[in-house]
């Protein structure tokens, strides 16, 4: 039976290989003959269609092949970068209308587009390439694993302090920025109120603080369900005040995949998946509300009752989210639209620029920090609020082939990071370290590395200092 086991793993990896493998020279070869086919240009959406249909399938293949769990990051990277990359050419090829009056879009070449959309392609394949290769399904978390652990009550004791320290943070903060945006009725002024500090730092212990009471083991179902409504009922009424929808989206999809990896059920029922699926188009609707009426606030309340009360919340929903996730490409597009021709690349000179943004310094060293983000920089020179994305990122400091590269490293990467977290003795505490990560990373789908560093390295510092001092109190205590 082990010699069969081991023949059927072997096979699966070859199988693996030689998809992936295959997938990227035909591609690459394709990409050569056509770079400046004019009629490929010319009709760029329909041509790129069908390879982006044959790399979701043979992602699909690879994620099967490699037994990714349901709750990897690198499942829901690539997932999610679908909708937010490939949404308008998904819009185009189907015919669907949206109601989205901005079309940034008209601002770009088919040129820019086309390469924008082969770069995009080429890095997710190679992105999940590199982040296979070296999986593991024997390290990744269990829920099974779970249930045979006992409950760890300093674990409990961490998640409350990070709770209520990240809690009270994130209020002060949200205060703060709701009373700006409301006072302006209008998400322009939301860039006026938002600021980098200390409060804003804190604030990200939040969701960290909810994961580590979730997965203590110390609380009852019943009380694991009230905190996770409370939380989603609180980052869905801050994005309806505020306008803001980026981090609060991924926030809320961090928590629900968090919550249901800690309940006790051990699959996933079709009574709850019901409820999710509902729960997920009515916030669904909330984005699309607060985008059309982004520039006035006082509305986004009593239209979304309107809709709710009207049982109006699956009209045009598809078309209506491809329309606002499908501008991320263009952020892609922007940079591809002047560098190199009017900006040199950056060689990794963001990344440099990254690595000491975490301390209290942005006082004194000007705009530093900024230079190592494409909003600043390149948004800025072109007059397009399109914002970013770590592929983007990639692409501004290695050009093509360069960024595919550093992109097949980037899954290497952070795949060996996961299974590092992954690989702890303490299984609870690795689950809540895990979706406390995994939230803040699942965002470079939408920004770039400098958005979400800082909270990484600050969520490590902090839960740090508060193990410390937690076991230093159980030593008084004794």
């Amino acid at each position: 039976m082990v010699f069969i086991k081991d023949n059927k793993a072997k096979i699966y990896n070859i199988l693996f290989w030689v998809t992936n493998l295959l997938f990227i020279t035909y591609f690459l070869i394709w990409v050569s003959v056509n770079w400046d086919n004019q009629k490929v240009l010319y009709d760029y959406n329909v041509k790129m269609f069908p390879w982006i249909c044959r790399l979701i399938c043979v992602q699909l293949l690879s994620f099967r092949l490699k037994k990714v769990s349901f709750y990897d990051f690198g499942f829901w990277f690539v997932a999610i970068s679908y909708a937010f990359m490939f949404g308008y050419v998904f819009r185009d090829i189907f015919s669907l209308e949206s109601r989205l009056l901005w079309n940034p879009i008209v601002n770009f070449g088919n040129s820019e587009l086309f390469h924008a959309y082969v770069f995009v392609l080429l890095s997710l394949e190679l992105f999940s390439f590199g982040y296979l290769i070296v999986y593991k399904s024997t390290y990744t978390l269990k829920k099974d694993k779970l249930y045979n652990i006992a409950p760890d009550e300093r674990l409990y004791s961490i998640g409350v302090i990070l709770f209520l320290i990240g809690g009270i943070a994130r209020l002060i903060n949200d205060l703060r920025i709701i009373s700006v945006t409301q006072s302006a009725n209008s998400y322009s002024a939301y860039s006026q109120a938002a600021r980098s500090g200390l409060i804003d730092d804190l604030a990200y212990l939040m969701l960290p603080g909810v994961f580590f009471i979730f997965f203590s083991g110390c609380i009852k179902q019943r009380a694991k369900k009230m905190i996770f409504v409370i939380v989603l009922a609180y980052l869905v009424c801050v994005m309806m005040l505020t306008g803001s929808r980026k981090i609060h989206i991924f926030s809320i999809l961090s928590l629900f995949l968090g919550y249901e990896f800690s309940s006790k059920e051990r699959h996933l029922s079709i009574r709850r998946a019901i409820i999710y699926a509902f729960i997920a188009i009515i916030i669904l609707n909330v984005v699309i509300t607060i985008r059309d009426y982004r520039n006035d606030l006082a509305s986004i309340g009593p239209i979304l009752i309107e809709k709710l009360l009207s049982f109006n919340i699956f009209e045009n929903i598809l078309e209506e989210v491809l329309a606002e996730t499908g501008l991320t490409l263009l952020s892609v597009s922007a940079i591809i639209k002047v560098v190199p021709n009017v900006m040199p690349y950056q060689y990794g000179l963001t990344y440099l620029r990254t690595i000491p943004s975490f301390l209290p310094i942005g006082w004194l060293v000007g705009d530093f920090f900024d230079l190592a983000s494409s909003t600043y920089v390149i948004n800025s020179y072109t007059g397009i609020p399109v914002g970013s994305s770590f592929i983007g990122d990639l692409y501004w400091n290695w050009g093509y082939f360069g960024g595919g590269f550093v992109a097949f490293l980037f899954g290497i990467l952070i795949c060996k990071f996961f299974l590092h977290i992954n690989n702890k003795s303490n299984t609870r505490e690795a689950c809540a370290i895990y979706f406390s990560i995994f939230a803040q990373l699942i965002v470079l789908v939408r920004s770039e590395l400098i958005d979400v560093y800082r909270p990484v390295i600050m969520i490590f510092i902090i839960v740090f200092i508060v193990k410390k001092f937690n076991i230093n109190i159980r030593m008084i205590k004794k």
